[in-house]
């Protein structure tokens, strides 16, 4: 039987999984490959050689964590957590003020900042961390910013206290004071200092109501509808009762009553409502042991009868949030509100005004847009929550919405709702927001799954992207990002430290994944610690930024240089990782001043494109290099392979059917490529790679080699027969590629 070629003219089914291998019968089989390395799928289809990243600074010592912070569009910064400190970078390195770096003291350790959930809001990130009280890094200029503790006010608290016999008074009730608590039992702890207590009249026995016609002593307090006031003129009252929550009004008709009047109102002071509110800012009791007093300052006046053991109140709200209970896990604002939850608790601040969580007007009556929360059913604890057509959030087992009863109308604390819409479950990675899809990692942390609203099914459909490559996911996922511009990315962190990236266009049915290991010294794979994105200082591209640990135990922030777009000079090439560039004047000394390498690439031997040639270089003790010949654009960093291995090929046998697992051998290549250099394609199995792209024997050696366009020469490629028949591509050389179409060309044997 003759020769047979085999026509691959897409790689948007990315890498796929070893257990695929035999399954040529699967449609993704003709547009996918055995592995992607350093190359990306395409929406278009193309496979591209990934840009190279780029040095921004050295990240102080045991720095763990990278978070994004995006003002706006155009002013995006990167925050890296370290012990106690955030360090922030902005358009490529570390931002300074008046020259010193810009930094944030916090109060996070950085073990627990990868725990960190966080959520922008203009020129405010909101931080939760269910170690910590919640809080904020908040700008206050192009390069100031501050951390502040968030000062929630009127809670959150936790349910009321329904046991009659355990009651609390206060020695005090006037706003500001600092008076004692005591409660019947022990049930304060050091663990609730700085929380909030609220405390309910349980008793108005010690006022008279309000009636119209009646006489009233200087000075006397009524109550009406849960709310108390206090004489300050007349003597009888009129035939309006007193509403109003704020100042002093009259009951009478007619205003003020004449002097030579005593029955025409009375004008009423308004003093508080039913509810007292108290900071915690003291007690000697701990977690084991604890007391009947706390000290605290009144932040909402009490009825003064509560000051009095007579007058105690079994209706009594410990704070929701303090060390003795629970600190938000995570936050987002949806509806105008600040939303937390915790693991089992979701909790919405008052309408436009985030930090306030009264769940009663002043006249003690539930309001629309008044703070709410609710507990959701069963034992699994929430892991995140999204922002979608509604507040999507998932569990340990499962996936919900929380909407109204009444689909017209706002959600409030007497229209809500949670409805189950799967049944997955997550792990606590953060999820990220890609077209109209939520994408999230399924309990377990080895599968990526895409949420989506269907119409027809009136709920949301969640499908798995990973399906066809699990063994990239096999380490497990710790943080995903979105890169929107310019290739439409989801990134994808793995526990190991090696990143994947996946073109993501459902609408194209692209599928694939690939890997992206950053590059160490020695051919060996870097420690990726945490990832983020953000948008360029222009606004047009989004930045990849990693925080990247070699050997040599330097950690250092570095992000991915943009993707090669068609028609730049091989000269601004970017395909070097952990790299510094310059652009300037001609030179051969780089790096001084401060301006080099770090302290563990001394010594290390670096790659080199100066001026588009490709050469070498050994780094000095001072982090500076030099090079033979002068040049005016130079990007010096670290060598990466970039690699694609193709899947055993379809051939067709004479006896009718496939050649699956016949032997065959590659005979000969072809690709067609786009602004391409220095592309090597080769047997799986015969380490003898064929050039495809020679330089023309009219370029010089000490010049720039020319990208190529279009279909190489039809090459011979070295193997042996064998039966899988897979090929390589290989790009060892800092110079992009992008490959669109390969023809490859058989023989077979008939016998197996």
């Amino acid at each position: 039987m003759g020769n047979q070629h085999v026509l691959i003219d897409s790689f948007a089914g990315g890498q796929i999984s070893p257990r695929l291998f035999g399954r040529s019968d699967q449609g993704i089989w003709d547009i996918a490959v055995a592995s992607m390395v350093n190359f990306a799928p395409t929406v278009e289809g193309p496979a591209i050689k990934r840009s190279g990243s780029q040095l921004a600074g050295v990240a102080a010592a045991g720095a763990t964590t990278i978070l994004p912070f995006e003002y706006n569009a155009t002013e995006a910064y990167a925050l890296v957590f370290s012990q106690g400190l955030v360090t922030v970078y902005y358009d490529g390195a570390i931002l300074t003020n008046g020259g010193t770096p810009v930094t944030i003291a916090v109060p996070y350790a950085a073990a627990d900042a990868p725990g960190l959930m966080y959520w922008q809001d203009a020129d405010v990130l909101y931080l939760c961390h269910p170690g910590y009280p919640p809080g904020s890094i908040n700008r206050t200029g192009a390069s100031t910013f501050t951390y502040t503790a968030l000062a929630l006010k009127a809670g959150p608290y936790q349910q009321s206290n329904s046991d009659r016999t355990i009651t609390v008074y206060p020695s005090g009730t006037t706003v500001d004071a600092s008076v004692t608590l005591t409660a019947s039992s022990a049930i304060f702890q050091s663990g609730h200092v700085g929380g909030s207590i609220q405390l309910q009249a349980a008793d108005f026995s010690a006022y008279v109501q309000w009636s119209p016609g009646i006489q009233v002593a200087a000075a006397q307090y009524v109550w009406w509808e849960g709310n108390l006031y206090q004489q300050q003129n007349g003597n009888c009252t009129g035939a309006t009762p007193p509403t109003h929550t704020l100042g002093s009004e009259w009951d009478g008709s007619d205003g003020p009553p004449p002097s030579s009047s005593t029955n025409e109102g009375v004008l009423w002071l308004f003093v508080c409502n039913q509810f007292g509110q108290f900071t915690i800012t003291g007690t000697t009791g701990t977690p084991t042991s604890p007391s009947t007093t706390c000290t605290a300052t009144v932040t909402q006046a009490a009825p003064p009868c509560m000051s009095t053991s007579s007058y105690a109140t079994w209706r009594w709200s410990l704070p929701m949030f303090c060390t003795a209970n629970v600190w938000p896990k995570g936050c987002l604002i949806w509806n105008g509100r600040l939303i937390f939850y915790t693991d089992f608790w979701i909790i919405g601040s008052v309408v436009n005004d985030f930090l306030n969580f009264n769940t009663f007007d002043p006249t003690g009556l539930v309001q629309a847009d008044l703070s709410y929360s609710f507990r959701i059913d069963g034992s699994d604890a929430i892991q995140w929550a999204a922002v979608d057509l509604q507040l999507v959030f998932s569990t340990t087992r499962a996936e919900y919405i929380v909407t109204g009863q009444n689909s017209s109308a706002a959600v409030d604390s007497t229209n809500i709702q949670v409805v189950r819409q799967s049944n997955y479950g997550s792990v606590p990675v953060r999820p990220v927001q890609a077209e109209e899809r939520v994408i999230f990692i399924q309990r377990g942390g080895r599968k990526v799954r895409e949420g989506l609203y269907s119409v027809i099914y009136g709920r949301y459909q969640s499908q798995n992207d990973t399906v066809w490559c699990r063994d990239l996911v096999q380490p497990g996922i710790k943080r995903l990002a979105w890169q929107q511009e310019t290739e439409e990315l989801i990134w994808a962190l793995r526990n190991d430290g090696i990143a994947l990236v996946h073109a993501f266009n459902p609408d194209q049915q692209v599928k694939g994944w690939s890997q992206v290991p950053i590059a160490d010294f020695g051919g060996a794979n870097a420690n990726v610690i945490d990832m983020c994105s953000t948008p360029n200082v222009s606004g047009t591209t989004d930045v990849m930024w990693f925080l990247v640990e070699r050997a040599g135990g330097v950690i250092t922030v570095e992000y991915l240089n943009d993707w090669w777009v068609e028609g730049t000079p091989i000269a601004q090439g970017r395909f070097l990782d952990g790299a510094l560039s310059y652009s300037g004047a001609p030179a051969t000394h780089f790096g001084t001043g401060g301006s080099g390498f770090p302290s563990n690439y001394y010594g290390q031997t670096i790659s080199v494109l100066a001026d588009g040639v490709v050469t070498s270089a050994v780094v000095a003790g001072d982090g500076s290099f030099t090079l033979g010949t002068a040049a005016s654009q130079v990007t010096a960093g670290i060598l990466y392979t970039a690699q694609i291995v193709g899947l055993p090929p379809k051939l067709v046998n004479r006896a009718g059917g496939q050649s699956e697992l016949v032997k065959k051998r590659l005979i000969k290549g072809i690709m067609r490529v786009i602004n391409s250099a220095g592309l090597f394609l080769s047997s799986l199995l015969t380490a003898k790679p064929t050039e495809m792209l020679p330089r023309p024997q009219s370029t010089p050696m000490d010049s720039a080699q020319p990208l190529y366009d279009g279909p190489t020469n039809d090459l011979f490629v070295a193997d042996s027969t064998n039966r899988n028949g897979q090929w390589v591509i290989t790009s060892q050389l800092p110079l992009p590629a992008i490959v669109s179409q390969m023809r490859l060309e058989y023989t077979t044997e008939e016998q197996t």
